[in-house]
């Protein structure tokens, strides 16, 4: 998932601590949803292809892995536990469903020279790591609310109100951290490299939560697999623990007057215990984390400080994408920290064919 300015990134941070335009004929935009430019193939979806597509994802299994309390928050409810899943994810899904809707010839016109930009833009990326198609969506964006992007499968889902404005171009830097979702989840090889630029590692094996934090789960689309580990060590001691970033609900239930699902999300890390051959997410009692605060600089050492948006490996490199994509030329436009610079040459390494 990914705010647009309009809906700050702080509010992620917050969470934490508490704990080239090209003219077209408008009839010929309206003749065809497809856009081909040199390099990523584009399609934009009409609603009822989209309708089909937002409950297909055959790659990470969202609607499996996604909780009841989850589906009931974005659909402004209260979750019964008594009310049998399956039902709730039947009443989600139509919603979900309900949320697409065509793009206008403007629309059309505007996004085909976004998207010659963004096509411009990715030339120096390796083939190898780019996919060869990305379907486009238009959303209500009644579900996680106004300016939130996001994606599933080969897919990235556009909030409606961010296509009112005259000039699309300023959303590039969103879309390009929406393709970078996108060839992490298709590549990963380059998603494994870009996250040990952070120091993060794969977990073998399922993760094992304990059954209050499954209830309190809330699954980001972008970011579905949790198993990615981080090894933390205490400034000045030898003591060392392996945590695993998860994003939950702050409240076991919908609460009346606070609609806005991000208004719910809580992140911390939580503590990998792997002593029994399993890996144990281990918590606070009643539902906390169990890793201590003298933890903390090491995390934030290693995934450096380019970005706020800290709640998964994935969103990390994404944002980083963006500044990688346009810092090619120079990082002097960006005021990043030394190791913020370091972070990006290294990345610019892996991402382009020659710098």
């Amino acid at each position: 998932m990914y705010f647009h300015k309009s809906v700050s990134l702080l509010l992620i941070f917050c969470c934490f601590y508490s704990c080239k335009q090209k003219q077209i004929d408008t009839k010929e935009v309206k003749e065809s949803a497809e856009i081909q430019a040199q390099g990523i193939h584009f399609q934009l979806l009409d609603s009822i292809a989209a309708s089909s597509s937002i409950l297909k994802d055959d790659r990470d299994h969202f609607f499996e892995h996604i909780s009841p309390l989850d589906m009931c928050l974005q659909m402004r409810k209260a979750w019964d536990p008594k009310v049998p899943r399956n039902q709730i994810l039947k009443e989600y899904q139509s919603q979900l469903q309900a949320e697409v809707s065509d793009f206008t010839a403007r629309e059309k016109r505007d996004i085909l020279q976004l998207l010659d930009s963004l096509n411009f833009l990715l030339q120096p990326v390796k083939k190898e790591w780019l996919v060869d198609k990305i379907n486009l969506i238009k959303l209500k964006a009644t579900s996680y609310g106004p300016g939130v992007f996001y994606t599933r499968e080969e897919g990235i889902y556009i909030p409606t109100d961010m296509l009112v404005q005259d000039d699309l171009t300023e959303l590039s830097s969103v879309m390009l951290h929406e393709i970078f979702h996108i060839m992490s989840r298709y590549n990963e090889d380059f998603r494994q490299d870009c996250y040990a630029l952070i120091g993060f590692e794969k977990v073998e094996g399922d993760l094992e939560l304990p059954q209050i934090l499954k209830d309190r789960l809330l699954l980001n689309p972008d970011g579905i697999d949790m198993g990615y580990s981080i090894q933390l060590s205490e400034e000045n001691k030898q003591e060392e623990v392996k945590a695993v970033p998860i994003i939950y609900s702050n409240n076991e239930n919908f609460l009346e007057g606070r609609s806005a699902f991000f208004g719910y999300i809580q992140f911390d890390l939580f503590r990998l215990d792997q002593s029994s051959g399993g890996n144990v997410v281990v918590i606070q009692e009643p539902l906390g984390p169990e890793v201590p605060d003298a933890f903390y600089p090491s995390f934030f050492s290693q995934i450096k400080d380019n970005t706020q948006y800290i709640i998964h490996p994935d969103e990390i490199m994404a944002d980083n994408f963006m500044f990688a994509i346009f810092g090619k030329e120079s990082l002097e436009q960006f005021t990043f920290s030394e190791r913020g610079n370091q972070l990006i040459n290294d990345f610019q390494k892996i991402l382009f064919v020659e710098i």
